[in-house]
């Protein structure tokens, strides 16, 4: 895999969770096993996620399974340690370092021109730790020319 077509496909699946996140209820989302939620239609708690401010006015964000089941307790924690703020900063994070990689990318064709030894070390480990990252997203991308 070429270094463009692993930053098409970062750069395709950053899009979509930023996409996705902006457009999720805004957190922080938040989950408490001793709070759950009632169904309307049938009356029963299910552990739940919340948003907004504690309490009756709370927004319950989804549901995850039965009250006290450490699955849907599980479920739960991990639904909202990825709040949309959080989903942002993740991606904001990773696309500092590929414009840290195009930065480095431009001094090392610069330097190509005084044969400096070494001045590739870091762009590889950049386009190593990028190749990793791109490894979350399996969608493949259309390599763009």
């Amino acid at each position: 895999m070429t270094i463009d077509t692993v930053l098409a496909r970062l750069s395709a699946g950053l899009e979509k969770d930023e996409v996705i996140a902006r457009a999720a209820t805004p957190g922080p989302w938040r989950f408490n096993e001793y709070k759950g939620f009632r169904d309307p239609d049938t009356g029963k708690m299910t552990e739940a996620v919340f948003s907004g401010p504690a309490g009756k006015d709370a927004l319950c964000i989804a549901t995850t399974g039965p009250t006290l089941d450490g699955q849907s307790q599980e479920d739960g924690r991990h639904i909202a340690r990825q709040d949309p703020k959080t989903t942002l900063d993740r991606v904001e994070a990773i696309r500092k370092v590929i414009a840290e990689r195009e930065s480095e990318q431009r001094r090392v064709d610069d330097l190509a021109a005084v044969d400096a030894p070494g001045a590739g070390d870091y762009l590889l480990g950049l386009e190593f730790a990028l190749t990793t990252l791109a490894g979350i997203y399996t969608e493949p991308t259309e390599e763009k020319s």
